[in-house]
């Protein structure tokens, strides 16, 4: 992965002019067994360390990029306890491993287990997973949050609390009195202030009692509109919930291509995209397996292919966005297994053969290859090829040698992508028999008045098609006859050919001449073989 160095400008340095000198906005590297304060790539530092930093070694600077390598940061039952969060005002970059498993940190503080403090900070392909009760998973109550997994399973907990953007994300609880995700400020600001948040590509999932998939909630002096896109919301009590319980705030939920079945809002002051409506889906989304925390969608799920365009590249488990006419509704895309078809082989000859099929690797980068041999329980594999990752029929090949002549072979196409592995019904071909050549058939020939001789000649029944090429007479290093042939496979003909003076001169001295017969033939699959004969010539 390319580490960026960022460059303070401008009056940046003046904010902290005061504090010691430090390796100011370079990549900040944390580990699950860190320590120190050095935070490099060499010598990391706990995560506390690279995302709070220490005000006196090693403080925070504006920009700094923070950098979670993989592992369970406060695992073995032994949870964190202080919140992640940063000076305030200052701008982070937080994101595990390009490439690598998502860090997975587990946090039992209270209030807040990890938070994004200035409007610039953004925070990517990390988990946190929250066990205290009235506390939340990750807080982005300014800048933005995508390609990420929070969790929360206490009581009246949060997973994921947003007066900003999150996108490609799952958050989940499972407590009572929980919520999914959350728009609601505190403190009540001095004046009258507005607050955007913004949901695309998200889970919302409650399943604890009296739970919310999403709540919007404006205090005195807040103004909150939540716009969201492509999200599915699940709660036990409301999937979605917008309130503003005072006379000076204002809350509402402005939600399309988007899964949600109950709504509920306050009388006044608060408005809600009804469930169901325009290009909003009512019926609920179906998981894998939401019981161990699976949110892939399943194939019947009414939300695939159900959402808007999204300009995002990949979904929150790294698939491309759009895995079919559209992208689906939720954090993940249905990951289809590729549709694989053998069609047989070309290029047949006795020993070797192209073997063919069909591969569609539902846009996902897909590998293949072919088990053959020449029983149903087939046996030998040729290596591993790439079919792309493109949504349509992909052609397959693979060149095998070494085959047994006069055989049938069975064949199976296997591919194999994100979505699962693929193996095609059974196709077939037959092997060639060893191509024979032109048998030359006449020993004994008397030439004609002309100097013509006629030589019988038969092309084997199983040669593919016809057998063609040119027979020649010698006599010792000189040739006395020739002529082309083409013969149907399993026929016979009779080939003329002028003997050359040589031969006539030699027949004239003699009573008999022998010469050689000399066939060179090609079948139908373009395999040679060459054949001879004495002949001999009489008077």
């Amino acid at each position: 992965m390319e580490r960026r160095r960022w460059i303070l400008v401008g009056t940046v340095g003046l904010v902290l002019a005061a504090a010691p000198a430090a390796r100011a906005n370079t990549p900040r590297y944390a580990s699950v067994g860190g320590n120190g304060t050095a935070c490099t790539s060499a010598t990391p530092c706990s995560i506390s360390e690279a995302i709070n930093g220490d005000a006196t070694y090693n403080p925070v600077q504006p920009h700094d990029e923070v950098v979670v390598e993989p592992g369970t940061y406060g695992g073995g039952g032994v949870a964190l306890t202080s919140e992640l969060r940063g000076p305030p005002g200052v701008p982070l970059t937080i994101h595990g491993v390009a490439g690598s498993p998502r860090p997975v940190i587990v946090s039992s503080s209270i209030g807040r287990a990890l938070s994004l403090r200035d409007p610039a900070s953004t925070l990517s392909h990390v988990e946190v997973d929250q066990t205290s009760d009235s506390s939340y998973a990750i807080d982005v109550m300014q800048g933005s949050a995508s390609d990420v997994v929070a969790r929360a399973f206490g009581t009246n907990g949060v997973a994921c609390d947003v007066v900003g953007k999150l996108q490609d994300a799952i958050c989940a609880v499972s407590g009572a009195g929980a919520t999914a995700v959350q728009a609601s400020v505190t403190p009540t600001p001095a004046a009258p202030t507005t607050y955007a948040t913004t949901l695309r590509g998200v889970t919302a999932w409650a399943i604890g009692p009296t739970s919310q998939g999403i709540l919007v909630q404006a205090g005195d002096n807040t103004t909150i509109n939540l716009t969201a896109t492509n999200t599915i919301a699940h709660g036990t009590t409301a999937d979605v919930d917008v309130e503003s319980a005072t006379s000076t705030g204002n809350a509402s939920a402005v939600i399309d291509h988007s899964s949600y079945g109950t709504v509920t809002h306050s009388a006044s002051r608060a408005t809600v995209t009804a469930a169901g409506s325009a290009t909003n889906v009512a019926a609920p989304a179906l998981f894998v397996d939401v019981a161990h925390g699976d949110f892939h969608e399943m194939a019947a799920s009414p939300t695939v292919n159900a959402g808007a365009t999204d300009p995002a590249g990949t979904d929150v488990f790294g698939l491309p966005r759009t895995l079919g006419p559209a992208p689906d509704i939720g954090a993940a895309e249905l990951a289809q297994a590729p549709t694989a078809a053998a069609t047989g082989a070309t290029t047949i000859t006795d020993k070797t053969a192209t073997l063919t099929g069909i591969v569609n690797p539902e846009g996902l980068p897909t590998t293949f290859h072919f088990v053959y041999g020449t029983t149903q329980a087939t046996g030998s594999t040729t290596a591993s090829s790439s079919a792309g990752a493109v949504a349509a029929g992909h052609p397959a090949t693979a060149a095998v040698t070494k085959l047994r002549p006069g055989k049938t072979y069975f064949v199976r196409l296997v591919a194999t992508n994100a979505g699962g592995t693929t193996v095609s019904p059974l196709a077939g071909f037959k092997t060639l028999t060893t191509f024979k050549g032109l048998t030359i058939r006449t020993r004994r020939v008397r030439p004609s008045a002309s100097h013509k001789v006629k030589l019988s000649v038969a092309c084997p029944k199983d040669a593919p098609t016809r057998c063609t090429g040119t027979l020649t007479l010698t006599l010792g290093s000189h040739r006395v006859g020739r002529a082309n042939f083409r013969v149907k496979a399993g026929k016979t003909a009779a080939l003329t050919l002028k003997l050359a003076a040589r031969a006539r001169a030699s027949l004239a001295a003699h009573a008999t001449v022998r010469v050689r017969a000399t066939a060179k033939a090609k079948d139908g699959a373009g395999r040679s073989k060459t054949t001879k004969r004495t002949v001999t010539l009489t008077r």
